[in-house]
């Protein structure tokens, strides 16, 4: 198995819950040594939540398997004297910690970069540094809602709230992205530097474009057909309950649509996309709901059409975390809490005398 690209970076993840242990898992589909660092006094409580699979909540595997686990009291001197000494070996910290809560421990940047010129560290925070509400906790419902996706994502003007947790996951991937450039613009042995992102910040790709429609055309934040208006661009409810897409926006598939589709369509516009079809877009409506999904499914399979039918997701067959098809590198087991306290402080130069201390002492986990 050849190593992944970052296979000599080592990231430092101290986050928890979702959007950052997302983050450092991708890092580490990507090759990247990941030390999944936990405080005695607040261990990630994702660990422990319901459902569980081998004493470990599922998520929590997910997110969080193939990374080494070190478990530190950080309230303590000796925890954080031992925490910088880690930073000194490291090129990435990812941290969703506040940053009074890391200055009061003396980790906050200026600091651990004297240690490491080549320090990248990004804290994954809540809201915009430098706003207002920089210092507020929020959760995926608040940043959906303070950055206008939750106004997009409405159904006549009621906002609804997706099963997806989508700028805690959007706030991960903008982190890799501002990560990677880091690591690139640091190059080998270069400097590095600290970001400050925030998960609101995950949610700016999505109202991108519709708050420049906006500003340009008020009231309006996507292309009227985009938004449903267009009866080849719609959802549509089969006979069984379950449901299909078209997406036929092209004037080529429009025509092979129309050439296949067991309906009169020489009444039908032209451009069934831009042009106003209220009519066929009942014509539609009734006609899947006349058989099941999988008949459909059947029925177009032969023809490109930009036709899919609407999967619920145990229905969708892929195991592998995201990026690993193109990047397989790493293991994938889950490593214990604390399982890896011991070998890496003894990497970084301290005795077993030291570490058997530690562990006595509750200022680290070492088993």
């Amino acid at each position: 198995m050849e190593p992944g690209p970052l296979s000599k970076i080592v990231v430092l993840d101290m986050t928890r819950l979702l959007p950052g242990p997302f983050a450092g898992m991708m890092l580490r589909s990507l090759g990247a040594r990941v030390i999944k660092l936990e405080t005695t006094t607040g261990p990630d409580l994702l660990r422990f939540l319901p459902p569980l699979r081998e004493e470990a909540n599922v998520a929590f595997t997910a997110l969080n398997q193939g990374k080494e686990s070190v478990v530190l009291d950080l309230d303590r001197q000796e925890g954080t004297d031992v925490f910088r000494r880690l930073c000194a070996r490291t090129d990435i910290l990812l941290t969703s910690a506040r940053k009074s809560w890391m200055q009061a421990r003396a980790l906050d940047y200026e600091t651990l970069q004297k240690e490491n010129q080549g320090l990248i560290y990004c804290t994954l925070g809540s809201y915009r540094a430098g706003s207002e509400q920089e210092q507020l906790g929020g959760h995926d419902i608040n940043f959906l809602a303070s950055s206008g996706l939750a106004g997009l994502l409405s159904l006549e003007g009621k906002p609804i709230l997706p099963q997806v947790q989508l700028a805690d996951l959007g706030g991960a991937q903008y982190a890799v992205i501002c990560m990677l450039a880091a690591l690139l613009g640091r190059g080998e042995g270069g400097r590095g530097r600290e970001l400050h992102l925030s998960l609101e910040e995950g949610c700016d790709p999505y109202t991108h474009l519709a708050r420049v429609l906006a500003k340009f055309a008020p009231g309006q934040t996507s292309l009227g057909p985009l938004s449903g208006q267009s009866p080849v661009y719609r959802y549509y409810q089969c006979a069984d309950g379950k449901s299909v897409a078209l997406g036929a926006i092209e004037p080529k598939f429009q025509a092979r649509l129309k050439e296949l589709l067991p309906l009169e369509t020489s009444h039908w516009p032209d451009d069934l996309f831009f042009q106003p079809a209220e009519a066929v877009h009942r014509e539609l409506e009734k006609m899947f709901a006349s058989q099941t999904r999988e008949s459909w499914v059947e029925f177009f399979a032969p023809h490109d059409v930009c036709f899919s039918p609407v999967l619920e997701v145990a229905e969708v067959e892929r195991d592998e975390e995201p990026l690993r098809a193109h990047f397989p590198s790493g293991e994938s087991t889950l490593h214990g809490f604390g399982a890896d306290t011991r070998s890496v402080l003894l990497e970084v130069g301290y005795s077993e005398e030291e570490i058997e201390r530690f562990g006595q002492a509750g200022l680290a986990v070492t088993p």
